[in-house]
């Protein structure tokens, strides 16, 4: 089953779905708005994945999650926090199937 690792077309639809333009906040690119540096956690974490690098993945997640709990959503960015939560668990899920914790230590 490890060999399977980076072959999911389940996260390839995640990745589409986490940077398309209708589902990143707007201005999501930008390093003055709070969202941004959700944004680069969750792009660094796929940027991990697609170059078979999975033990950054889990620091990254744990970053996520606290930037989330610091900077709750305003109404605006509650659907991509709401994508971004859904796609940790997807992930943690992927990664512990395959053997490799999903805690950073």
């Amino acid at each position: 089953m490890a060999g399977n690792l980076f072959v999911s077309s389940a996260l390839d639809n995640w990745h589409r779905r986490l940077n398309a333009q209708e589902n990143v906040p707007q201005h999501g690119f930008r390093r003055n708005t709070t969202v941004y540096t959700l944004v680069c956690y969750v792009n660094n974490i796929i940027g991990c994945y697609l170059g078979h690098n999975t033990e950054p993945i889990p620091l990254f997640i744990q970053r996520g999650r606290v930037h989330m709990l610091q900077s709750p959503a305003s109404e605006e960015w509650r659907p991509y926090y709401g994508l971004v939560s859904e796609y940790f668990e997807v992930m943690e899920r992927h990664l512990q199937e395959h053997g490799i914790s999903s805690v950073y230590e």
